[in-house]
């Protein structure tokens, strides 16, 4: 029996450890590219720019200078609707029972004298379900060059497998060629205390028996 017990907590030590880690893939698009992502338009979606660009994505924030998805979404028709754009995904492994914190840092910009009515709306997806969401507005001219916000949800999944997480970003007019929209620093950590829950409810499943 003790052995039992010994080998299981070996296994949810395993378990909460791998847990731990960052389960998105190239977060911060250290690569240089877009290596665990997919990028998909949307119904009616454009973009003239697919890039990984070197940006302050927070403006002298707490993140310096980096490497960021960039993009320049708009409609294909202007005359259809819905409001068009892209989506970046790519799909992780959640464990059941475990709630993950969310997070990534997002900007637009664009360095023109004149003004463009919609920088770019930012929704944190997961499987679907919008997770959190932000609207730069106008922007460029009178109003601020760069806009920066962060996104952050939380999700604790029924149980444990697959599952889709990314961001579609989209905008309402078609695509003005130099309105730019980033993301970075994309993450998902697992919130520490229900890990410790999930070990301990393990071990008193393995004491008892």
């Amino acid at each position: 029996m003790r052995s039992f017990i010994v080998v299981g907590m070996a296994a949810l030590m395993c378990l909460a450890g791998t847990a731990q880690a960052d389960v998105i893939e190239n977060g911060d698009f250290g690569t240089g590219d877009f290596t665990g992502w997919t990028i998909e338009l949307t119904e009616n979606g454009n973009t003239t720019t697919q890039d990984v660009f070197s940006y302050d994505i927070d403006g002298g924030g707490s993140h310096p200078e980096s490497l960021a998805a960039r993009f320049a979404v708009g409609k294909l028709d202007y005359y259809q609707e819905p409001d068009g754009g892209v989506v970046m995904s790519q799909e992780v492994y959640l464990v059941g029972g475990v709630e993950y914190a969310f997070d990534a840092d997002i900007a637009a910009y664009r360095h023109s004298s004149q003004g463009n009515a919609d920088g770019g709306t930012f929704q944190m997806i997961l499987d679907g379900a919008v997770l959190d969401s932000w609207s730069a507005g106008s922007i460029g001219g009178s109003n601020p060059w760069d806009k920066y916000d962060h996104l952050s949800g939380a999700y604790t999944p029924g149980s444990s497998g697959t599952y889709e997480i990314g961001m579609q970003i989209t905008r309402h007019y078609e695509c003005p060629g130099d309105v730019y929209q980033l993301v970075d620093n994309f993450t998902g950590i697992p919130e520490p205390a229900t890990l410790a829950l999930l070990a301990f409810g393990g071990l008193a499943v393995l004491r008892r028996r």
